[in-house]
């Protein structure tokens, strides 16, 4: 009991520290996101509008608004992962008991957290490669498109690290109860 109160505090301080910076990340992700959708409306609106009144059409506008639209889905990708609202089967109704579907759970972050290391790791490969190569349009490095792919990876692993610590806090907690 007296390890526990020397314990708490410090964990507790973690906690709000591990919170405090993935609230922080996620309001930063929502906010490119906000940006980035903004961009992506005016570019696509100023396309349909040269295309029908002046028959021309701008070689970036289709290049920005696929950037922008990859960077949005990768970005939302890490907040629903983050809220748990990510896309999930259920194959057999609720048969287990508490603890068999907690495992499960857990089961399930570490294969999203597995996938989350391989955007990593091939998407910090592949931004590499996208130095030397340049867009034809805009003619930004190819980086710029890729790099997004590790950057989502490590949102992910921060996110399931955290959802993994917060469903095993709460089984605990019930234990207690």
């Amino acid at each position: 009991m007296l390890t526990q109160k020397i314990i708490n505090p410090k964990t507790k301080k973690q906690k709000n520290f591990f919170m405090n910076m993935s609230n922080y990340l996620e309001k930063l992700s929502v906010t490119i996101i906000t940006i980035l959708t903004f961009i992506l409306v005016g570019v696509v609106f100023l396309q349909v509008i040269s295309r029908y009144f002046w028959k021309y059409s701008f070689l970036w506008g289709e290049e920005l608004a696929i950037l922008c639209f990859t960077w949005i889905v990768f970005l939302g990708t890490t907040i629903a992962v983050r809220h748990s609202e990510h896309f999930e089967v259920d194959i057999l109704p609720n048969i287990f008991s508490k603890k068999v579907e907690i495992g499960l759970e857990i089961i399930r972050y570490i294969f999203i957290l597995i996938i989350s290391i391989i955007f990593i790791v091939f998407g910090i490969n592949y931004s590499i490669l996208g130095l030397t190569k340049y867009s034809y349009s805009t003619g930004l490095p190819m980086t710029i498109y890729y790099i997004i792919a590790p950057i989502c990876g490590g949102l992910m692993v921060l996110f399931i690290i955290e959802r993994i610590t917060r469903s095993l806090c709460l089984h605990r907690q019930e234990e207690v109860k």
